[in-house]
């Protein structure tokens, strides 16, 4: 999307291929390969592409309601959404796009939600860890 916009969701972004400039609220983020995008609901956001305008993205958006069951154990999962941008170690990176991926094929095939909803859980358990170690090894 590149005008600027803002929703009612959060909003996961990986960049699985290219590089692009990615805008939230004041603040501009270089996006490549890998990278993970963090949008908290109603913050004002857009991309923009650099050099290459190929690049290839997945997106996932969800509302706190759809992950109440996870947030009963962790009231502070969402809580790494501050950090916007995480680079995935190349070591991890194809684990998160499996990840993704399968999110992607569940909810086009329509299957069972509760697939849908653990894989996001898994997704947004590994973000919280890795965000929280990259912070700390900072």
């Amino acid at each position: 999307m590149h005008s600027t916009h803002i929703h009612d969701s959060y909003e996961l972004y990986y960049l699985a291929s290219g590089e692009i400039s990615y805008f939230i609220e004041d603040n501009v983020y270089k996006v490549k390969k890998g990278d993970m995008i963090f949008i908290s609901p109603k913050s004002l956001h857009k991309t923009q592409i650099t050099k290459n305008p190929e690049h290839k993205r997945i997106l996932i958006y969800f509302t706190k309601e759809f992950i109440n069951e996870f947030l009963a154990y962790n009231k502070r999962l969402l809580d790494f959404f501050t950090t916007r941008q995480l680079s995935i170690p190349k070591q991890k990176q194809e684990i998160n796009e499996q990840i993704l991926y399968s999110m992607s094929n569940e909810y086009e095939n329509k299957t069972d939600i509760i697939m849908i909803k653990s894989l996001l859980g898994e997704l947004l358990v590994t973000s919280n860890i890795s965000c929280v170690n990259s912070f700390v090894t900072k």
